[in-house]
């Protein structure tokens, strides 16, 4: 069994990050495997990636995935931190930082294997998706001179479904678009169902896992309390009339909210992008803008149960619908949105690495992608049948494709060499076994085809060098 170990990082401002380390199964090596970090989109979680990291762990790979800020289970931060792509790849960095943290006090325990061959510093393929994938773009940038550079070393960068021509493109039709989705929903089942009836993620399995930690309680308020007089400063203004009223009205107090308006629901998802906030929605945002202050603990967070079921009942006994827990990011955010995504494509191709682009439609390459593509100086791979959401609609497939890049680029040679000692050892123990007879009771178990593959697979390899362009 593949290992998790959550930890915090805390951010430059105080912010708290949410994190996760995924180490490999247990046959695997602890150190010698590369880092993976693995950045989501907006209004997502780092449990997005749920279906993909056994993919990855499976490989050597030691994964990190954490909760961008105002996502999941991370704090806000200080409402008087601009959400620039600055302030999201220095977070980035702070995750970065204490996975390396964690990784150098790991020890042989429990029959986690260390490698003695582990490099001074821990090669790291950062892998982002949609925003993170821009954030990534951003790390790339800035990784020689970051606080992590003296213990991680770049070793491949990969953005998916995230082409700048196409984003900067959308931009001026994204905030309407997220005023119009439905944002409360009865319960957390409803809440998946719609993600899945929506096409926004095409594997329910995949939806079922990831969209309670996109999720938190909306508490209701009564109709009668007062909001006058009750507004918070902002961090900035948004044009559009649609959005300036969301955006206004979630400046509001949790205690000054009146149940005068509400947003779309999942039963009235076709209704015009020019719509007002729930009360619900309205308190939870304002109520979310203190996260990361003194009253952090107390604060409601992402619901997270074990089932959706189990979530759905405690929500229906409370009387609470549920809303998306990004929210108050996504409106705070706007106005750096922008900044993100203006220069992706320059950072992306500048990065001294090896790249890889993925993408649910190559038609969605703009023409200076296009041009670097047939000069190979990245790879890029289309998953066909996936949406946006790739990585979640086809985790099978995006795995096979990170796994061969990662290792035709030579990021996971030292953690193939370990797997591989591994596996010629277990083979010469089944040989001592077979040949004494297997125990009573016990029959030997046999290395799989696919395992004798992988080992002939892996020795006969030539070691690759450095970034070799691909077409």
């Amino acid at each position: 069994m593949a290992a998790e170990l959550p930890f915090t990082a805390r951010a430059a401002d105080g912010c708290a990050l949410q994190c996760y380390l995924h180490l490999p199964p247990t046959s695997a090596p602890v150190s010698g495997g590369p880092l993976v970090a693995l950045l989501h989109g907006c209004n997502f979680s780092a449990r997005s990636f749920t279906l993909l990291i056994p993919k990855l762990t499976a490989l050597g790979c030691r994964v990190l995935a954490y909760d961008a800020r105002g996502h999941g289970l991370s704090s806000d931060g200080p409402a008087s931190t601009p959400l620039t792509a600055e302030t999201l790849a220095v977070d980035c960095f702070a995750a970065l930082s204490a996975a390396a943290g964690v990784l150098a006090t790991l020890k042989p325990a429990d029959g986690l294997v260390v490698s003695s061959s582990a490099p001074a510093r821990v090669p790291t393929c950062v892998i982002g998706h949609s925003m993170g994938a821009a954030i990534a773009s951003h790390v790339a940038a800035r990784w020689e001179a970051s606080a992590a550079a003296p213990a991680l070393s770049l070793a491949a960068l990969v953005l998916m479904d995230l082409v700048e021509g196409s984003a900067m493109a959308a931009l001026p039709h994204m905030r309407d678009m997220v005023v119009s989705v439905p944002h409360s929903f009865a319960d957390v089942p409803s809440a998946v169902e719609w993600m899945v009836a929506s096409g926004t993620v095409k594997l329910r399995a995949s939806a079922a896992v990831s969209v309670p930690y996109q999720l938190r309680p909306l508490p209701i308020l009564s109709p009668t309390d007062d909001v006058s007089g009750h507004h918070k400063e902002g961090r900035g203004t948004v044009e559009g009339t649609g959005f300036a009223t969301v955006h206004a009205l979630s400046r509001l107090e949790p205690h000054a909210v009146a149940a005068t308006t509400r947003l779309p629901s999942a039963h009235d998802c076709r209704a015009p992008a020019v719509v007002a906030v729930p009360e619900a929605t309205r308190c939870v945002v304002a109520a979310a803008r203190t996260i990361g202050g003194a009253g952090d603990s107390d604060a409601e967070m992402p619901i997270h149960a074990s089932s959706a079921e189990a979530s759905a009942t405690e929500d229906g006994a409370s009387g609470h619908t549920v809303g998306w827990r990004a929210w108050p990011f996504m409106l705070s955010s706007v106005e750096y949105w922008e900044d993100w995504f203006r220069g992706t494509n320059d950072r992306f191709l500048a990065a001294p690495c090896p790249k890889l682009l993925i993408l649910a439609d190559l038609e969605a390459l703009d023409g200076p992608l296009t041009v670097a593509q047939m000069q190979g100086r990245f790879q890029c791979r289309p998953i066909a049948g996936a949406g946006h959401l790739l990585h979640e609609d086809a985790p099978d497939k995006v795995g096979e494709a990170l796994c061969s890049f990662l290792s035709r680029s030579g990021v996971t040679r030292g953690a193939e060499s370990a797997l591989l000692e591994a596996k010629l050892k277990r083979a010469r123990e089944w040989s001592a076994t077979h040949a004494a007879g297997p125990p009573h009771g016990s029959p030997a178990s046999e290395p799989s085809p696919s395992e004798t593959s992988a080992v002939h697979a892996t020795s006969s390899r030539p070691p690759a060098s450095g970034l070799v362009p691909e077409r």
